[in-house]
């Protein structure tokens, strides 16, 4: 933070990195030209996402905005289903017993395919195992 550039950017981005996922794939983007969008994994990853704020925000349930966007409802149901083995009723969630594997899987695809992308990108970063 000696320079005021580094000052100047860090106050520009300073939360905004933690707003939302769009938001965290949007600055690695623009500031390291890393895309971690569209594909399969990144995809499944949302769909975690949005069941975890189904949980937590809709208390179990599909949330205000996740029924406000009707053009993604659908996607969204499909995505429970397909991707984690949950079932939407209504504006319910329902959870089966894979679902936690399912999410834990989805969630290491996206690390192992942002991991590829960055090395990929910043190939000096790798560490040879011994």
């Amino acid at each position: 933070m000696a320079f005021e550039l580094a000052r100047v950017l860090h106050s520009e981005i300073e939360d905004s990195i933690y707003r939302t996922w769009e938001a965290r794939r949007k600055w690695l983007s623009v500031a390291f030209g890393i895309r971690i969008s569209g594909d399969a994994a990144s995809q499944n990853f949302d769909a975690v996402v949005s069941l975890r704020n189904s949980i937590v925000h809709g208390d179990g349930r599909l949330t205000d905005m996740q029924v406000g966007k009707f053009k993604d409802l659908f996607r969204l149901k499909e995505q429970y289903t397909r991707v984690l083995s949950a079932k939407v009723n209504g504006r319910r969630v329902i959870l089966s017993p894979l679902v936690a594997v399912k999410s834990a899987t989805a969630s290491r695809d996206f690390v192992l395919q942002f991991d590829k992308e960055i090395l990929a990108k910043f190939p000096t970063l790798s560490v040879n195992a011994s």
